[in-house]
């Protein structure tokens, strides 16, 4: 097993993502699949690239979603506006304002545009 593979294992958000991040561009044998994997065990961890990176696969933002994709993407894109990414506040105070993954929050979508555009 690589080192990689150990730490990611062992809980390290950071490698878990750069391992995902390894077999979405191909240099691991493993695919999307494997890429999927470890980006959920960043997203787990708190990593805010691999939250709004399966938020947006999640939720694409064209009415499409599930219910349940949609109210798993916003607590993802919530993780990833903690974390300090302005396109997944944005993304969060989106929602919040149509009540898409929950209900209506005008707080929460005033708060989020706000960090939003400090970026």
């Amino acid at each position: 097993m690589s080192w990689y593979l150990r730490q990611a294992e062992d809980g390290k958000a950071d490698v878990a993502y750069f391992l995902g991040l390894q077999y979405e561009r191909g240099i691991r044998r493993g695919g999307a699949e494997q890429a999927r994997r470890w980006f959920e065990e960043a997203a787990r961890r708190g990593h805010p690239q691999a939250a709004f990176r399966i938020a947006a696969d999640l939720w694409p933002g064209d009415g499409n979603a599930t219910p349940e994709d949609a109210e798993r993407a916003r607590e993802l894109f919530a993780v990833a506006s903690g974390g300090g990414l302005a396109q997944a506040a944005y993304n969060l105070a989106v929602m919040a304002e149509r009540g898409a993954g929950g209900q209506i929050d005008l707080e929460i979508a005033d708060a989020a545009y706000r960090k939003a555009a400090r970026g």
